[in-house]
Parts: structure tokens; C-alpha cells; sequence
């Protein structure tokens, strides 16, 4: 397979490559905080992080793909593949969210009690520093090399931060009161968050797809060409 070198192919290589590495021992992380504690939030959030690990993985083909050189059949290059990678992720978030509302059910409907949490809160609390550090990093390498599908892995890792931070509250309120429940409560209320996370990059992935115009670049470009406009010029109008 032949791939062109772009200055930001190395960069998006590495990068992506960290996040399949750092997902994987994350998530080892807290199916061992589930193994101590049972909590329905805590194994929610280690089903999450499945799916970071595939999303991860397949966006590190999407960007090896993508890079390929243009040819015959693809003048115009392979860089599409990149918003049916973001498609594909926001498609997972809500496979996630599914699952975690089918662990929550249970905890809601005949709570038990949980075993070894306060070590269960401690593994999350380093699992979600290290999250939040690699998920802004993603993004803001995304956005330096112009990579949708550095920014939706990223976006999706953040999630995850939130999802994790959602669950440390509810355990942490656990802990303090004794009412397990709220174990199942928390998990469902993080569910319905990360839904709309992954319909907003299904949308996203969509319109890219389909050549959707971005309004304010367009302003941006319509006010740079008239900033610089000539005499000859009559007028910029219809800009898309």
C-alpha cells in the first residue's frame, strides 16, 4: 500500500497509536475496580472503555487509510474515510450507552451493597487524570493537523472523563449515605449524556460526507476575499 507522507502523518500516527496503547491499560484498570467493588456504574464505565479501544483502533486504520495517494478510481485521495471512522464512533458511543442502561436496571430496581469501593474510587480517580490528559491531547492535535478523527477520538475519550466523573460522584455519594441505588441512578444519567455525544458526531461524520458547507468558514473566507478584494472584482456572493 502506498501512502503519501503529509508533514502531519507521523504525528497523527503517534498520536493515535498512544490512545489504542493508554485505552487498553485504562480499561484493564477499571474492570479490575469492577472485580473489587460489583458496582453496576464502575462496570458501565469499564464497557465504555471497550469501546474506546475499538474506536481507537479503527480510527488508527482510518488515518493509515486516508493517507493513501490518490489514484485512478479516488482522484481526489482517501481523506472521506476519516468521517465514516467519526460515524463509525458516535455509532459506538450509543452502542455504549445501551449497555450501560442494561447493567443500571438492576442496581435501580434491587440495589446490593459494594465491597472494596473506596479502592474501586481511588483506581478511577488516577484511570480519569490519565483520560482527561490524553483526551485533550487528541484533540488538540486533531485540530493542529487538521485530523477529524484525531478530534472525534479525543471527544470520545473526553467523554469518557465525564462518564468516569459521573460515576466517581455517585459512588462517592454511596459512600457517604448508604443508599446503593444510586449506583444504578448514576449510571443511567451518564447513558443518556454520551448519547448525545455520539449523535453529534454521527451528524458531523454525516454532513461531511455529504459536502455539507460549514457557514462560518465560509463567512471567515467571504470577509478575507473582501478584506483583499480587486477593482476588477464586481462582487463575492454565493461563496460554497
Amino acid at each position: 500500500m502506498k501512502l503519501k507522507a503529509p508533514s502531519h502523518l507521523k504525528t497523527r500516527l503517534l498520536a493515535i497509536s498512544l490512545s489504542v496503547v493508554l485505552s487498553l491499560g485504562l480499561m484493564a484498570l477499571k474492570f479490575y475496580a469492577y472485580w473489587l467493588t460489583g458496582s453496576a456504574a464502575i462496570l458501565s464505565d469499564a464497557l465504555e472503555s471497550i469501546i474506546n479501544v475499538v474506536a481507537s483502533a479503527f480510527a488508527l486504520g482510518a488515518i493509515i487509510f486516508a493517507a493513501k495517494s490518490p489514484d485512478p478510481t479516488h482522484p481526489y485521495g482517501h481523506g472521506k474515510i476519516e468521517f465514516v471512522s467519526a460515524g463509525f464512533e458516535g455509532a459506538l458511543i450509543i452502542l455504549a450507552a445501551i449497555g450501560i442502561f442494561h447493567q443500571a436496571w438492576p442496581q435501580l430496581l434491587r440495589p446490593h451493597g459494594l465491597p472494596h469501593l473506596s479502592g474501586g474510587i481511588l483506581i478511577l480517580v488516577g484511570v480519569n487524570v490519565v483520560n482527561l490528559l490524553l483526551g485533550a491531547g487528541l484533540v488538540m492535535v486533531g485540530k493542529r493537523t487538521q485530523s477529524l478523527v484525531l478530534i472525534a477520538d479525543g471527544k470520545h475519550i473526553l467523554t469518557d472523563v465525564f462518564t468516569t466523573g459521573g460515576v466517581l460522584l455517585g459512588l462517592g455519594l454511596v459512600l457517604l449515605t448508604g443508599w446503593y441505588w444510586l449506583d444504578g441512578a448514576v449510571a443511567f444519567l451518564v447513558g443518556l449524556n454520551i448519547i448525545v455525544t455520539g449523535a453529534k458526531l454521527v451528524r458531523q461524520a454525516f454532513a461531511g460526507l455529504m459536502d455539507a458547507s460549514d457557514p462560518q468558514l465560509l463567512e471567515e473566507i467571504s470577509a478575507i476575499l473582501q478584506k483583499h478584494r480587486k477593482t476588477i472584482w464586481i462582487d463575492v456572493h454565493q461563496l460554497r
